[in-house]
C-alpha cells in the first residue's frame, strides 16, 4: 500500500465509515491497520489528516459564496507545510484588512469553506471564510498551535443544537438594517421568502424555512441585531444559548458582542471601561487530585463569588476553561484593580472543607477612547490581548495576584 493509499483509506474511514458496503467490512480492520501504519511513518500526512474537515449542515439554508481558487490552493499548501501565512481579506462592507495566520484547519459547512486559523499573538482560533480572503502569501514561519486548541474535533463539537429533522418554520423577523449586506450576500432559503422595506431601523424578512441547528447557530451570530417574532420557541432556544451551562454567566459569543458595544460607547462618550481577566491558578490539579466534579462545583463557585464581587453595571462571562472575564463600565485603572482586589480575596476566602482551596491571577487593562480610530473588532481583540498579558504576569509574580496592563494597545 502507497502513502497516498493509506492517505484515501483514513479518509473513508473518517466520513464515510457509515456508507461502506457491508461486502467489505471483513476484510476492513485489515486493511485500516495496514493504513495505519503507513501514516504512522508518514508523519506529515497524518497530521494533514487531523487538520481536515467537513461538515455539510448549512446546505439547505444559505447559497454558497464564490471562492478565489488560488486562495485555496494557497492556504491547503500553507495547512499541509505547517507554515504561516498573510492574508488580505475583506469584510461584507468591502472594507480590506491584512494580517500574520496560523493555519490550523480547513472545515466545509453548507457549500462554504472556512479557514480556522489565530492570528498573529493571538491565542484564539476563528473561523476566516475562504470567499472573504482576497490573497493568500505562505511565509517560512512555523504555524503555532493555540494553547486552547486541542483540534477539529473539540472545536466543532462546541454547542450544538438540538431540532426535528425534516420540519420547517414558519418565520417573523426583524433585523436591523445595517446587517442588510449580509443577506443580500447570502440569500436565506426556502419558500414564500419576503423581506419587507426598512421601517424604524430594521426589515423584516417572513417566509418557510427548514428547521435545523444550522439556522439557530445562523440567527445567533447576529446577537442584539434581530429581533425574532414568530415561531416562539426558536426565540426561546435562541435565548438560552447566550448563556454557559455550568455557570450561568454569558458566553465568550455573547459577551464579544457586549464588549463591542461597550467600545463603541466609549469612543463616544470619553468614558473609561476596564476588563478584568481571571484565571484559577493550578485548576488541573484540581481535576486530577480531586475529580471532575469538584472541578465543576469550583467553576459555579468561582462564578458565583465574582458575581457577587460586581456592580450591577458590570458583566462577567465565561471565557473559556477555568477563565472568566469581566466588563467594568466607566471605570479608570485605580478602580478597576480595587475591584480586582476585591474579587481575588473574596474567591480564596470562598473554599470551604471538603472541597480544595481556590485562588484566582487576575490581568487588568484599561480604555479610554484614545483610539477611536481603530475598528471595534481590532479594539476587543486588543484589549482582551493586553488583559492576557497582565494575566501572564500576574501568574508570573507567583499567581494568587492582581497585574495591571501599562503597555500601549497599538504596540
Amino acid at each position: 500500500m502507497t502513502p497516498t493509499e493509506a492517505l484515501l483509506c483514513a479518509l473513508a474511514r473518517k466520513h464515510l465509515a457509515e456508507l461502506l458496503p457491508t461486502a467489505i467490512l471483513p476484510d476492513l480492520p485489515a486493511v485500516l491497520d495496514e493504513a495505519d501504519t503507513i501514516l504512522n511513518q508518514h508523519a506529515h500526512l497524518k497530521h494533514w489528516l487531523e487538520r481536515v474537515e467537513r461538515v455539510d449542515v448549512w446546505q439547505e439554508i444559505l447559497k454558497p459564496p464564490v471562492i478565489i481558487p488560488a486562495v485555496l490552493d494557497a492556504f491547503q499548501q500553507a495547512l499541509f507545510e505547517n507554515r504561516c501565512a498573510t492574508i488580505r481579506y475583506h469584510d461584507v462592507t468591502g472594507d480590506s484588512k491584512s494580517g500574520l495566520i496560523h493555519p490550523l484547519g480547513l472545515i466545509k459547512r453548507n457549500g462554504v469553506l472556512y479557514a480556522v486559523a489565530s492570528f498573529r499573538d493571538y491565542a484564539d482560533a476563528v473561523l476566516l471564510a475562504l470567499h472573504r480572503i482576497d490573497q493568500v502569501t505562505i511565509t517560512e514561519d512555523p504555524v503555532r498551535l493555540p494553547a486552547h486548541f486541542s483540534g477539529l474535533d473539540e472545536y466543532l463539537s462546541q454547542g450544538r443544537l438540538n431540532f426535528t429533522k425534516g420540519q420547517t418554520l414558519d418565520i417573523e423577523i426583524e433585523f436591523r438594517d445595517r446587517v442588510r449586506p449580509y443577506l443580500d450576500e447570502r440569500p436565506l432559503i426556502g419558500q414564500e421568502i419576503v423581506i419587507s422595506p426598512s421601517e424604524a431601523g430594521y426589515f423584516r424578512v417572513t417566509g418557510t424555512v427548514v428547521d435545523s441547528w444550522a439556522l439557530r447557530w445562523w440567527l445567533l451570530g447576529f446577537n442584539d441585531e434581530v429581533r425574532i417574532h414568530k415561531p416562539e420557541t426558536l426565540s426561546k432556544s435562541l435565548q438560552g444559548l447566550r448563556f454557559d451551562y455550568l455557570t450561568g454567566l454569558i458566553n465568550r459569543h455573547e459577551f464579544v458582542h457586549v464588549l463591542e458595544r461597550r467600545l463603541a460607547e466609549v469612543n463616544r462618550e470619553k468614558q473609561p471601561i476596564a476588563l478584568l481577566l481571571l484565571d484559577l491558578d493550578h485548576f488541573k490539579q484540581i481535576n486530577d487530585r480531586h475529580g471532575h466534579l469538584a472541578g465543576d462545583h469550583t467553576l459555579r463557585q468561582t462564578a458565583e463569588v465574582v458575581k457577587q464581587q460586581l456592580r450591577q453595571m458590570d458583566t462577567a462571562a465565561r471565557y473559556g476553561g477555568e477563565e472568566f472575564i469581566v466588563i467594568l463600565p466607566n471605570t479608570g485603572q485605580a478602580q478597576a484593580i480595587m475591584i480586582a482586589e476585591r474579587v481575588r480575596v473574596a474567591v480564596a476566602q470562598s473554599s470551604q472543607p471538603p472541597h480544595p482551596p481556590v485562588t484566582v491571577s487576575i490581568g487588568v487593562a484599561e480604555y479610554a477612547g484614545q483610539h477611536a480610530e481603530v475598528a471595534i473588532h481590532d479594539l476587543v481583540d486588543r484589549l482582551i490581548r493586553a488583559a492576557d498579558q497582565a494575566l501572564y504576569q500576574a501568574k508570573a509574580n507567583g499567581r494568587d495576584g492582581v497585574h495591571l496592563f501599562t503597555g500601549n494597545l497599538l504596540d
